[in-house]
């Protein structure tokens, strides 16, 4: 397709870049959007490239597009090279076969002394079209290739023994099924403790066994264990990793509870909440189990058309008063869209909310800088006052009067009334002074 829309994280969409707010123009660019000449589109022939989403294939995102070079870069002018037979070196002199289409062979001797030199009258000429391609403003030739002496290596895959006493307590506490294939799981440690393990398929097993030393693997399998520093005296020091639970659950036979969709929709949007929050049917379960790591299990009711439809397995942790689930973010929002919450409205709410309260606050804190400004002329105007009577008046009008302030400072109308009031208290006082003078 030639025309598109962006859309930001929190589910708004944009149809051009005009449309986009100033504050989302660093996240959003012009450049995600079609350009808008008709004849330039269509010369890109973008109906030819590819798109393939996450779900198409349970991949990540690409984009598909084949480019064709159809030049020598400016920096490379050499011929590409006729494929010869190779020299054979005699003394100071090569021998090179030569002409192959009518099969005769010319003998050619040069010196190795004049072979040096037109390579160093190469590379110079190659240097010169570099930095003229730098003038010019042209893409210059990549860097050359440096031999690196030191760089990161990749662990090892190491896969468990047979009589891996690691194995063994793990079997127990999840109640693993015999045929469980424990020789397909690996590590990437080989000395200290194990963090985590690893499994891989039977095929892929024999790939990284037989090719070890002539391909790098960087990365294979799935994570299915991770070891829980407080998990040792629960029976078991690794719990379950939710990437590869759907590949575990049907070996495990223990430490399975089923839940509701309710239960399901309070352990994907609380993070740590209460059994006393959960039905009463996941509270009875739950009540006779140990702590440690769990498999919770949602199966589609058929009479309930309404609810998900499809089964859920998900990795939880019994505490003593709570359950929790252990469910990456975006997992977490995958499932609840299937479940129809709507994940994007209430994050709006949410930052509606929080902008409403930095209102409210930056308001009140107006309100108090002008509260004070009133307190400010009251205490001028009663000092204005006590030099025109030459005597020092009492305290107390101030100090009502800047308490009235404090008690009332969110309404402004009431606090000049104060103010006026003030000013006609103090007027009182000066005639009474008067007239005892």
């Amino acid at each position: 397709f030639t025309h598109l829309k962006v859309m930001l994280k929190d589910g708004q969409w944009f149809e051009e870049w005009k449309d986009v707010p100033s504050n989302r123009q660093t996240q959003i660019r012009p450049t995600m959007f079609p350009i808008k000449d008709e004849e330039k589109l269509k010369a890109m022939n973008l109906e030819r490239c590819l798109r393939i989403l996450p779900h198409h294939q349970n991949t990540g995102g690409f984009f598909v597009a084949v480019l064709i070079k159809k030049s020598p870069m400016p920096w490379n002018k050499r011929q590409p090279k006729v494929h010869q037979k190779l020299p054979q070196r005699t003394g100071d002199t090569e021998v090179t076969a030569a002409n192959p289409d009518n099969g005769s062979e010319c003998i050619t001797e040069e010196p190795a002394l004049a072979g040096n030199e037109e390579l160093k009258k190469t590379q110079e000429s190659q240097n010169s079209d570099t930095e003229q391609s730098k003038k010019e403003g042209v893409c210059g030739p990549p860097p050359s290739k440096k031999m690196k002496l030191f760089g990161f290596k990749e662990d090892p895959f190491v896969f468990l023994p047979e009589d891996d006493p690691l194995f063994l307590p793990i079997q127990k506490f999840y109640a693993l099924d015999t045929s469980f294939p424990k020789m397909n799981l690996l590590t990437r440690t080989q000395e200290g403790k194990k963090r985590q393990l690893y499994m891989v398929s039977k095929e892929l097993r024999n790939v990284l066994l037989n090719n070890s030393e002539k391909m790098k693997v960087i990365n294979t399998g799935i994570k299915v264990w991770s070891r829980n520093s407080d998990g040792e005296q629960f029976g078991c020091a690794f719990r379950l990793a939710q990437e590869g639970i759907y590949t575990l659950y049907p070996f495990i036979h223990a430490r399975i509870i089923n839940v509701c969709i309710e239960d399901v929709k309070i352990l994907l949007t609380q993070e740590n909440p209460f059994l006393s929050k959960f039905s009463s049917e996941t509270q009875k379960k739950v009540k006779d189990m140990a702590m440690g790591s769990i498999v919770l299990k949602y199966d589609p009711d058929p009479e309930k058309p309404d609810d998900l439809q499809c089964p859920i397995v998900l990795c939880g942790w019994q505490g003593k008063a709570s359950l929790r689930a252990f469910v990456p973010k975006n997992e977490r929002l995958h499932y609840l869209r299937m479940m129809g919450v709507e994940v994007f409205k209430a994050k709006r709410k949410e930052e509606e909310l929080e902008s409403k309260t930095e209102e409210e606050v930056q308001h009140k804190l107006a309100q108090t800088e002008e509260g004070m400004d009133v307190e400010d002329k009251e205490l001028d105007l009663v000092t204005k006052m006590e030099a025109e009577t030459g005597k020092e008046s009492s305290h107390s009008p101030v100090e009502g009067s800047a308490m009235e302030v404090e008690n009332k400072i969110e309404d402004l109308d009431q606090s000049s009334k104060n103010t006026n009031c003030h000013v006609s208290q103090e007027n009182k006082d000066t005639d009474t002074s008067n007239v005892k003078d």
